[in-house]
């Protein structure tokens, strides 16, 4: 692929280690001396230049561009050059953004009205790989699909829910849920309209947060869980984003925040958490907090060895489970090597989760598996719609899926959501689909094969 990169600084940089090898890769970045540094760095094309001028987009054959990702600090930078990239013939765009303006379509849908296929905010997507170890250990992916929007659970039918025997054509759950699979005695199965529930039976439930809550009661209404104490240090992107991810009766969340003024306002921006003025690398801090006490410690700075100093002080103290951000890559290979040692549950770095996020849209691949179940009898897919599919302009319930095959997650039009019977599929359309191992072929032949001419 024909791949363009504005902006090379440590996220830029890093992508093109891991992708000049496989693509030709274009940067361009206005400063001359990180302009050299990546031109002797690796082997790419460094262009000197403004990336928001059409004239230098022109001159760079902007045309043959099969991708362009405008990765700098600057996020209106990002998507002005991302915008002119899509008119002057980028087939692909794809903007860092950071400020939660961008992805708020309450008022405007800034993706679709610039024109840009994906937006990435590096600080958020920490937060998701945070919050994915928190809520869900399966880290099933559909929550990754859906920037957090949709939520997958398991619940166990107990003997009390008055569901027990109905089958679901009678329950009839929210129209915005989905029963991705059930696990009964010691198989998986494809659930339809007439499986009848029965105790025991652990249900995967589909849906937004909210609604995922409301249904689960319904399957076991005096199902008790314990609330878990999480506890963030920094205020900054990171967290504010993990913070609404697990904003639930489920955590008992407090922060803490070195700057005074962060303290107020993200006290102004969420009133029923508790944010504690004070620096977390602070031992005295950590024994007068009872941080050993806590279910996560989860250090989410933008200096590095904060988080670190902080986070081992943590384990050190008892806390049970470690997670904190690295920034820079000078010690992502220490902290591989030695993490079982000091009892890390996670760390996560926003260059790789930026990297793991662009890897399949810079594959070429428009189907691929991104988790499957454990005894190898389903999987969850993700497919990008063909535009020449058979499916192109036709409802959900009028394509003619495969037996125990259901669609979970549906973007069209830059917007993700549970799809309903009635949505009709585009091409370029993603959906996340949950199938029998077997039934694969037959799902890419619908929504990746050409018609019949």
């Amino acid at each position: 692929m024909n791949v363009f990169i504005l902006g090379s600084g440590v996220i830029g940089s890093f992508l093109c280690e891991k992708f000049g090898l496989i693509h030709d890769i274009t940067v361009i970045d206005k400063d001359p001396n990180v302009a050299q540094s990546v031109s002797d760095a690796y082997n790419v094309r460094v262009l000197c230049n403004q990336g928001c001028s059409a004239k230098v987009l022109a001159e760079a054959n902007i045309q043959k561009c099969d991708c362009f990702i405008a990765m700098t600090s600057d996020d209106r930078s990002n998507i002005l050059s991302c915008s002119i990239a899509k008119a002057m013939g980028a087939k692909m765009t794809i903007a860092r953004a950071s400020d939660r303006t961008y992805t708020d379509n309450a008022f405007l849908n800034y993706q679709l009205h610039f024109g840009i296929d994906l937006f990435i905010n590096p600080a958020a997507l920490c937060a998701l790989e945070f919050a994915k170890e928190i809520r869900n250990p399966e880290r099933v992916a559909i929550e990754h699909f859906s920037n957090g929007m949709i939520e997958v659970q398991q619940v166990t039918v107990s003997a009390t829910s008055r569901l027990i025997g109905k089958t679901l054509q009678e329950i009839k759950f929210d129209p915005h849920i989905r029963i991705g699979c059930l696990y009964r005695g010691d198989h998986y199965e494809f659930a339809t309209s007439q499986t009848q529930l029965m105790v025991g039976d652990l249900v995967t439930l589909i849906g937004p947060s909210t609604i995922v809550d409301t249904e689960k009661k319904r399957l076991s209404p005096k199902r008790f869980k314990a609330t878990q104490n999480i506890t963030i240090f920094g205020g900054e992107e990171t967290t504010i984003a993990l913070v609404k991810l697990l904003f639930n009766g489920r955590f008992n969340l407090r922060i803490i925040e070195n700057n005074l003024k962060k303290c107020k306002t993200l006290a102004e921006q969420f009133p029923e958490i508790t944010v504690i003025h004070g620096n977390a690398t602070s031992i005295g801090l950590q024994h007068e907090e009872q941080i050993g006490l806590v279910d996560y410690f989860v250090a989410c700075t933008s200096c590095d060895e904060e988080n670190i100093l902080s986070a081992l002080q943590a384990s050190h103290l008892g806390a049970k489970n470690i997670m904190f951000i690295i920034n820079r890559g000078d010690y992502e290979h220490m902290l591989q090597d030695i993490n079982y040692k000091l009892s890390i549950r996670k760390f996560v770095s926003p260059r790789i989760a930026t990297y793991h996020e662009l890897l399949p849209y810079l594959s070429g691949k428009k189907y691929w598996e991104i988790s499957a179940f454990n005894d190898g009898f389903g999987c969850f897919i993700q497919i990008e719609v063909d535009p020449q599919s058979p499916c192109i302009g036709q409802t959900l319930r009028e394509i003619p899926w495969p037996q125990g095959t259901v669609a979970v997650a549906l973007c069209h039009n830059f917007e993700t959501k549970v799809p309903s019977a009635d949505d009709t599929i585009q091409g370029g359309d993603r959906m996340i689909v949950v199938t029998p191992t077997e039934k694969q072929q037959q799902l890419e032949a619908l929504f990746l094969c050409k018609k019949n001419s």
